[in-house]
């Protein structure tokens, strides 16, 4: 999908996900085979990641210099809404309503998307400098036209500094190389925060932990944050900048997860306050989506299109998403073999280890990206980490 995402065009490309994903909606709402049912569903998945790496593209290489992080962080919100719509969804209707319901935000996607430019950046890869042009004079209404040309040099200049070809291009670069290093650490910091365990596992956690609520409206609850704080870190992002946010978000998620790790570990020694604190384990899953949705939630989606230069933009995300579906896998795997030989509190507290260890090295690797062009953020990395 990265190679066809380079030579088809970002905004083709996003159509045939979407239409694809309205088809196998569909066909899986009238499906009666449970073979059909995983035939669609396991191409739902693929269309998922699809989306998670064209997207943050096009909206990166749409986007100017000083709201590109703003974009970035709108599709974190988009995505939580999604997420929490379908849970809506799940609740309320039958399967077959369920799965029509979820198709309609597909279509509505492909009838705007037929009205929606193409990316400059993808129009200038093929060559096609005079489109290019009528989309940035679209885009970007107030500049003028020497602004535009200069802009589109800029563009045409980074693309054929490297002319790359092959996804080896990225570990034969520099720029690229810390590129694609620190897009991984960031989104394994962001795995390692116990974010999917805290998701998948809610309902299991909290009837462990006794609480007053279930899990399923602990979920509810969370989701509402979740789309609270996006929106918070989409003000604040070119206010402050990625860099404060992510250091921030995971120092401070660390403080969550190691009370709620304290929580499970005084329940396992039968600590009395525990009968009197039902409402804890709540407030510290709460507080911890509230810190990690700030910076580590919402940040990684908006610098990962950052971080690699045109040629290589689509094959660098392509690849820091595959390796962080692998860590995810990972995480989730081990968590219900963890807890069951170190126990629940052991685990949350390790969560509360990485989220320390994360931020203490994404403060030496983490470069500041805030209003830089694609050009002065590849010279950054050419260069040095820091910014």
């Amino acid at each position: 999908m990265t190679r066809l995402a380079d030579v088809i065009g970002r905004k083709k490309s996003m159509l045939l996900v979407a239409v694809t994903y309205t088809i196998s909606l569909t066909v899986t709402a009238f499906a009666n085979h449970m073979t059909i049912y995983y035939i669609c569903i396991s191409i739902c998945g693929i269309c998922e990641g699809a989306s998670l790496c064209i997207v943050p593209i096009y909206n990166s290489e749409i986007s100017d210099n000083h709201n590109r992080g703003r974009m970035g962080c709108i599709m974190g919100f988009t995505m939580q809404t999604g997420m929490f719509l379908a849970y809506f969804y799940g609740y309320f209707f039958e399967l077959k309503t369920y799965f029509l319901l979820c198709a309609m935000p597909c279509i509505l996607h492909v009838c705007v998307q037929i009205f929606i430019q193409d990316s400059p950046v993808s129009l200038a890869i093929q060559g096609k400098k005079l489109e290019a042009l009528n989309v940035l004079e679209k885009l970007r209404p107030t500049k003028t036209t020497t602004d535009l040309e200069i802009e589109y040099t800029m563009i045409d200049a980074a693309i054929q500094e490297h002319n790359a070809k092959s996804l080896k291009d990225i570990f034969l670069t520099t720029a690229p190389r810390r590129g694609l290093f620190i897009a991984l650490f960031i989104c394994t910091t962001q795995q390692c925060s116990g974010i999917f365990v805290i998701l998948y596992f809610m309902a299991s956690i909290f009837n462990q932990a006794g609480s007053d609520l279930s899990g399923n409206a602990v979920g509810a609850i969370v989701g509402v944050f979740q789309m609270a704080t996006y929106c918070v870190a989409a003000y604040l992002i070119e206010k402050c900048g990625r860099r404060i946010l992510v250091l921030t978000s995971s120092f401070t998620c660390t403080i969550p997860m190691f009370l709620l790790g304290l929580y499970f570990y005084l329940k396992s020694i039968n600590a009395n306050i525990i009968t009197s604190i039902g409402w804890f384990p709540v407030v510290c899953v709460i507080v911890f989506i509230i810190c990690y949705g700030i910076g580590l939630g919402a940040v990684p989606i908006a610098i990962m299109g950052e971080l690699f230069p045109s040629d290589l933009r689509a094959k660098g995300v392509g690849l820091t998403l595959v390796l962080d579906a692998l860590a995810v896998s990972l995480v989730l795997f081990c968590y219900p073999l963890a807890t069951k030989t170190f126990g629940v509190h052991i685990c949350m507290w390790l969560f509360s280890f990485l989220c320390l260890l994360g931020c203490i090295t994404l403060y030496f690797i983490l470069p500041e990206t805030k209003g830089k062009s694609f050009c002065e953020i590849k010279h950054m990395l050419d260069n040095h980490y820091l910014k």
